[in-house]
């Protein structure tokens, strides 16, 4: 992946925020972020295992850890696409997925995490992408950091400063437009991993239930994914799905003792 590509993105998105004190682009977009992760609250399991299977993966591995509050999140597979410059900047910036624009691969690229992906921000802003050869990391720090340097322009900052508050945030910046870029130096090939660092107890009890309320039947209307595993403090759970063509368009999917007749376009 050109990673300078990605970095001076995000010194463009920087740039327009330093010169937008009349306009407020920042906060607009900041506006647009939080509306985004909250109409997809309560999917986020379903949203990560979408991205997966858009960027081909036939395996994912959940791993959730109670004591060191993280999860992670690892999709991988012989098909499995790994990001491009176009899916990060996707994820920095709203209805700019490559999947849009490919005509032959409709529903198959990675970069289909623009505005499904914005869901885990219901769970933590602390986030780290790993896929090719780059690291992506978001997260408070990062726009504390250039809020730190923008406030100095913006008229009545604390006034933005209370609205963040009372959101949750610390300052009133978009947290997915704003990430840290660094090489992946030990990348995996065909893999990507999406590490969430969890900062309330609250929160933990609501990805364990997510967890555990998980339906493998959610496995009949993906196209590439086959194999899910589920790892919480230590405890696995394994779901897995074989399809074989029956008649043209007609599959028989077997789930555990379930079988179910699944028609495709």
């Amino acid at each position: 992946m050109d990673i300078q590509f990605i970095r001076d993105s995000l010194e463009e998105t920087k740039e327009a925020y330093r010169s937008s004190k009349n306009n407020l682009l920042w906060l607009e977009q900041y506006h647009s972020e939080n509306q985004n992760y909250r109409d997809y609250e309560g999917r986020e399991i379903l949203e990560l295992l979408q991205n997966a299977d858009d960027a081909q993966s036939s395996h994912v591995n959940i791993h959730f850890d109670s004591v060191n509050h993280t999860l992670t999140i690892k999709n991988y597979g012989e098909q499995t696409l790994v990001f491009t410059k176009e899916g990060v900047r996707s994820i920095m910036a709203s209805n700019l997925s490559p999947k849009k624009n490919d005509s032959t691969n409709q529903g198959k690229l990675i970069g289909a995490k623009g505005l499904g992906f914005k869901s885990i921000l219901n769970w933590t802003s602390e986030v780290c992408i790993k896929s090719d050869n780059v690291i992506v990391r978001f997260g408070d720090d990062m726009v504390t950091n250039f809020w730190k340097e923008l406030r100095d322009n913006v008229d009545d900052p604390e006034t933005y400063e209370a609205e963040a508050k009372r959101d949750g945030h610390n300052v009133p910046l978009p947290i997915l437009r704003l990430p840290e870029i660094e090489e992946w130096k030990e990348s995996q090939a065909r893999t990507t991993i999406i590490e969430l660092s969890l900062t309330s107890e609250n929160i933990g009890d609501k990805i364990r239930k997510a967890l555990f309320d998980f339906s493998p039947e959610s496995l009949l209307f993906l196209h590439n994914l086959r194999n899910v595993k589920i790892e919480i403090d230590g405890e696995i759970y394994e779901y897995s799905m074989k399809s074989e063509k029956i008649n043209g368009s007609i599959e028989r999917c077997t789930i555990k003792d379930g079988i179910w007749l699944v028609s495709s376009k």
